[in-house]
């Protein structure tokens, strides 16, 4: 046996610990074309997650042993120590493809390193982990900005992010940037363009906000004209610095405009606009490399609306052309652009309150698109690309009755984005659907609130119970990314994120008809029955009619994820008996007490272990059939394209 220095073994496992990462989110949500049926579908899906259970377990001896005592050693800490994090950052933001891959465990070492290079100082050093840490807090920031109804905890890191800038920005200073090495200089003029990106998604910005934002990206256009920096980086790729700028100006007024720029402002910038197609065109082969063509084309014509240099129809017009000229047989990242920013903008000119019959048409076939793009690029390492954009359209969504409703669109998002959330979500409904129908038999009189209060027949409660509980998860929606973190222990800022879930599938469901009525049930289905504990602790079930169907949707989510031993743990799942044991444990406090008796009923034991066996593979049946269906359409279109 090869016996290996400590240095070599730790290089070694940080590399295992990316690579593991890496690995488990594909594990979660398998390619279609590695299995020829459902049966096999199902036990792919077992035997990833037997797997994620292996690599997780490494990658949680690699952060105990080697990461986790080094960020706790205080000032004393060696150079080679410092080397071995510097590498693990540096791994963390190898990749593209990687692009959201564990920022909270790299934003930890980035602080370790940034001190360590201020004590040294070291301004290479400095500037170095200034800049990664920008692209962290920009990552956060993404996956936080979701989270609509807490923006404090975006805020948090667009101020971290901003003030990183800023001491970036300090080195622009001639005296300063003239003692960089050339790496160290060509962050810092990166930076000089790139810090806006801390405020994408920003609504509403003060006159002065938006001003300060302007002249700053307009600085960095100007850094071109100055001899000095043009000395000083002889190599640097001015030409692309600038498209880059250009395009972040044009971003200002996406969203219809969000930032609320004013109309002066965005004449301005559709002027600037026009500069894009003279770079563009000073060399087209290598811009195309780096930038579609549309990208550009999309920017002057949005700063030309919102400037009012272009009518709204015809702008919608060239929208929808815009849109139907997409690669449609292509899914990487950078086709994310037409397939999903495109129709953002489109959805956002709308007015919901005057959908004309063409607009309803055209965006069932948004939705439709939105869905198939999204569950045919799940491999394409653009996971994050992939959820910003579907998640404002989630947040833009017109429902469209009869035709697309926000239950419809929401359930499609959750098969595409995250499979096994999806069979979760739809082994909760049959388990609801099935207590509820034994508690309508055996203990009617715990329906009688919602007959009075609401109006309800059985059959209406069923078919509420049914929709409540599909429902139950729709927040999770805004943080796919944080509940796939499968290859290490949640952190506790992680779990205080999924905790929000209850919240966010309020405020999305809240909106629609299809959905409004099951918003309780989703913000309730985490709270115990004696509203002791469980969360949201501001929202109190006590009082609510429909009550019992929020016990009967908590009692399923806990039953499926204990019992479930393919997509919602990694661990052996429990058996029946240790789940009524746990509700008879937690009668009256976690679970209300008439679960106790139900489960004794020997009809309801053997419905529920149908469910649990047969059902449960009916659902990975259900949601190959849904994905590969997706596939093989797919492929009949580009079979007829030939």
């Amino acid at each position: 046996m090869v016996a290996f220095c400590e240095e070599e073994k730790v290089n070694h496992t940080i590399e295992s610990y990316v690579r593991n990462i890496a690995q488990v989110r594909f594990l979660s949500s398998p390619k279609l074309s590695d299995v020829k049926d459902a049966s096999s579908y199902r036990e792919l899906l077992r035997q990833n997650f037997v797997k994620i259970g292996e690599l997780s377990k490494i990658n949680r001896e690699i952060l105990d042993q080697l990461v986790y005592p080094v960020l706790l050693a205080g000032d004393n800490i060696t150079s080679d120590k410092i080397e071995q994090m510097g590498e693990f950052a540096d791994e963390l933001l190898n990749d593209m493809e990687l692009e959201n891959l564990d920022p909270s465990i790299l934003l930890m070492l980035i602080e370790k390193l940034l001190n360590n290079a201020i004590e040294n100082k070291d301004d290479d050093a400095i500037i170095k982990w200034i800049d990664e840490e920008i692209m962290a807090c920009y990552t956060m920031l993404n996956t936080l900005r979701r989270i609509t109804i807490r923006p404090e905890l975006a805020d948090a890191f667009r101020v971290r992010g901003d003030k990183a800038a800023e001491r970036i920005f300090d080195y622009l200073d001639k005296e300063k940037f003239a003692k960089l090495s050339d790496d160290s200089k060509e962050r810092v003029l990166t930076n000089a363009r790139y810090f806006c990106v801390m405020y994408e998604g920003v609504t509403d910005c003060t006159e002065e906000e938006n001003t300060q934002i302007l002249e700053l990206l307009k600085r960095a256009l100007r850094l071109c004209e100055d001899d000095f920096y043009r000395e000083q980086v002889p190599e640097y790729d001015w030409g692309y610095h600038n498209l880059r700028t250009l395009e972040y100006i044009g971003m200002l007024v996406e969203n219809h405009n969000q930032r609320d720029m004013s109309k002066e402002q965005c004449l301005e910038i559709a002027k600037l606009m026009e500069e894009m197609y003279t770079i563009w065109e000073s060399d087209t082969e290598r811009f195309s490399e780096m930038l579609d063509p549309a990208e550009i084309e999309l920017n002057i014509m949005r700063a030309n609306f919102e400037a009012g240099i272009l009518p709204e129809e015809e702008y919608a017009k060239k929208l929808l052309e815009m849109y139907d000229k997409r690669n449609k047989e292509e899914f990487e990242i950078r086709d994310t652009f037409l397939n999903l920013t495109v129709p953002l903008e489109y959805i956002f000119l709308l007015d919901p309150r005057r959908i004309s019959e063409a607009q309803s048409k055209q965006l069932a076939d948004i939705y439709h698109n939105t869905i198939s793009f999204l569950q045919l690029s799940q491999d394409t390492g653009s996971l994050s690309f992939q959820l910003e954009y579907a998640f404002a359209i989630l947040e833009g969504f017109i429902e469209i009755p009869g035709v697309v409703t926000f239950e419809e669109m929401c359930i499609s998002c959750l098969a595409a984005l995250h499979p096994p959330t999806y069979v979760h979500t739809m082994m909760v409904g049959r388990i609801t659907r099935c207590l509820c129908k034994h508690l309508l038999n055996d203990m009617p009189e715990l329906f009688d609130d919602m007959r009075e209060k609401m109006g309800f027949s059985d059959d209406d409660i069923l078919d509420f119970a049914w929709h409540a509980a599909i429902c139950h998860d729709f927040g999770k929606l805004s943080i796919i990314d944080t509940i796939m973190i499968y290859g290490r222990r949640i952190l506790d800022e992680e779990f205080a994120l999924i905790k929000q879930h209850p919240d966010m599938g309020d405020h999305l469901m809240s909106r629609f008809t299809s959905t409004r009525k099951y918003t309780n049930v989703a913000r309730g289905h985490h709270k115990w029955y004696d509203d002791n504990r469980g969360y949201p602790e501001n929202f109190s079930t006590k009082d609510l009619p429909e009550r019992v169907i929020i016990n009967l949707v908590t009692c399923a989510d806990c039953l499926d994820a204990a019992t479930d031993t393919v997509g919602r743990s990694y661990n052996a799942g429990k058996t029946m008996d240790d789940f009524t044991r746990e509700l008879e444990e937690g009668s009256g406090t976690r679970y209300a007490p008439y679960l106790v008796e139900l489960f004794k009923r020997p009809e309801v034991m053997e419905d529920i272990g149908f469910l649990l066996k047969e059902g449960r593979n009916e659902n990975y049946l259900e949601t190959y059939i849904l994905l590969n269906g997706v596939r093989e359409k797919k492929m009949m279109e580009e079979g007829e394209h030939e």
